[in-house]
């Protein structure tokens, strides 16, 4: 449940950076790093809890406890994928958003050199 309500937090954040025109947000990695965090804690607790009810209370063979392991390690594999695509497209819009601020530090330069 905590892994998806960060994948929830950073598609959040995604969109609210998207839209963001005046730039807000995004000068600082910390909270992506924070939330990258928090989902990889929270999907290795969830596998090995998982692991451990499979173990303790049900008893299972080794070979239903692999597979157990196995279907959740898909599934942190898929959360961990589409939480690094989303913390690739903030980085992406990030740089675009500096190179923006670049240029029109360079235009206001020049303007301001051809009116002395």
């Amino acid at each position: 449940m905590l892994a998806a309500w960060s994948i929830v937090g950073i598609l959040y954040y995604w969109f609210m950076f998207e839209k963001d025109k005046d730039y807000r947000f995004g000068k600082s990695t910390v909270m992506w790093i924070l939330m990258l965090f928090l989902l990889f804690f929270s999907t290795n607790v969830w596998i090995r809890l998982k692991s451990e009810s499979a173990i303790l209370v049900d008893g299972k063979s080794a070979g239903a406890v692999n597979k157990i392991l196995v279907s959740g390690s898909l599934v942190q594999l898929v959360v961990i994928l589409i939480a690094l695509f989303i913390v690739y497209r903030l980085f992406v819009t990030m740089l675009r958003r500096e190179k923006e601020m670049e240029y029109a530090l360079y235009f206001f330069s020049c303007l301001s050199a051809a009116s002395s």
